[in-house]
């Protein structure tokens, strides 16, 4: 009698990294790959807003840059950005700005890398294949070159770590079937980043999207009943409200 023959996919052979070690790994590379100089200009603008800001006790409403429109109506996104960072440089100088900067960057990284590790079914523990590791390091080489040497010294990084900290928040509510923490967090990182920079539209798209999924999942895949779903829908509201 034949016996059946066991398969296996290329993966399961693999070495297997444990997390514990890979994690910091990738959070020392993705901040020793993004601290760079000051190549942005815009930077010494912001640093002009922060400097406004702790000389004279206010958030800037009015043009004080550029002389062609000086004293015109007008709200800085960026200026807690440009604050953070003139602390930064008074405490320590140019290279405080650029680790902080590139900590940003990490942050990023390392959040969008834990948050697709969740959506894919697996742990923040769960150990990294070999495989898994180069297509996480050739995908975030492609962002990088893409992205981060446009926006490098740019208030944009803290849309960017708002939006993946908080997938990666709601993608544990998702895998725990709890969302409660996600819902509170994620309306205080966007009044922060109001400050920081601006809180446009698109980052409201990330918890609407997480709102949908969880009610469609609850409505037909658990079938729960219409007013079974009425708390989730006031919790979903609240956290929709207060963003």
């Amino acid at each position: 009698m034949n016996q059946p023959v066991k398969t296996t996919s290329s993966t399961e052979n693999q070495p297997l990294l444990p997390a514990k070690f890979v994690w910091p790994v990738l959070g020392m590379l993705f901040l020793a790959l993004n601290t760079k100089g000051l190549a942005n200009g815009d930077i010494w603008f912001l640093l002009l807003s922060g400097r406004f800001v702790l000389e004279n006790g206010a958030v800037p409403h009015h043009e004080f840059f550029m002389y062609t429109a000086a004293g015109k109506p007008e709200v800085f996104g960026g200026w807690g950005y440009g604050l953070v960072m003139e602390l930064a440089n008074r405490a320590f100088g140019i290279p405080a700005m650029s680790l902080l900067n590139a900590g940003l960057w990490s942050s990023v990284f390392v959040a969008a890398i834990a948050a697709l590790r969740i959506r894919l079914g697996r742990s923040l523990q769960s150990p990294f294949s070999l495989t898994e590791l180069a297509g996480t390091l050739l995908t975030i080489y492609i962002v990088y070159n893409s992205i981060f040497i446009r926006t490098n010294l740019r208030p944009e990084v803290t849309m960017y770590a708002v939006w993946f900290i908080g997938m990666l928040l709601f993608e544990t509510g998702r895998q725990r079937h709890d969302f409660n923490k996600a819902q509170w967090i994620f309306p205080l990182l966007l009044w922060a980043e109001a400050w920081l920079h601006t809180a446009g539209i698109l980052l409201l798209l990330l918890p609407a999207a997480y709102m949908a999924e969880d009610i469609g999942d609850r409505l037909f895949h658990k079938r729960h009943p219409l007013r079974a779903l009425l708390p989730s829908l006031l919790r979903w509201a609240v956290c929709l409200l207060a963003c």
